[in-house]
C-alpha cells in the first residue's frame, strides 16, 4: 500500500471533522494515528531502486508503517 492509500485509509476512520468534545474523544485516536502515518511519508529519494524510499532511516515502509498496515487489515 503506498503512503498516500494509507494516509487514506486512516483518515477514513475519522468521523467526521468536527471539534466538539464528544468527536475530539472518539476521533483522537485516529487522528494521532494519521500523525504517525503523516510523519513517516518515504522522502522520495529512491535510489537505488525506484520502489525504495528512505523513511525515519530505514526502507519505507518502516516497522512502524508495516505494524499500522498489519492491524488495519485485520
Amino acid at each position: 500500500m503506498t503512503h498516500d492509500e494509507l494516509l487514506e485509509r486512516v483518515s477514513d476512520y475519522i468521523s467526521s471533522e468536527c471539534d466538539c468534545e464528544s468527536c475530539n474523544f472518539i476521533n483522537g485516536p485516529y487522528k494521532a494515528l494519521r500523525a504517525v502515518v503523516e510523519l513517516h511519508k518515504p522522502d522520495g529519494q529512491s535510489k537505488p531502486f525506484p520502489d525504495w524510499a528512505n523513511c525515519c532511516g530505514e526502507a519505507y515502509p518502516c516497522q512502524t508503517i508495516q505494524a499500522i498496515e498489519k492491524e488495519l487489515s485485520k
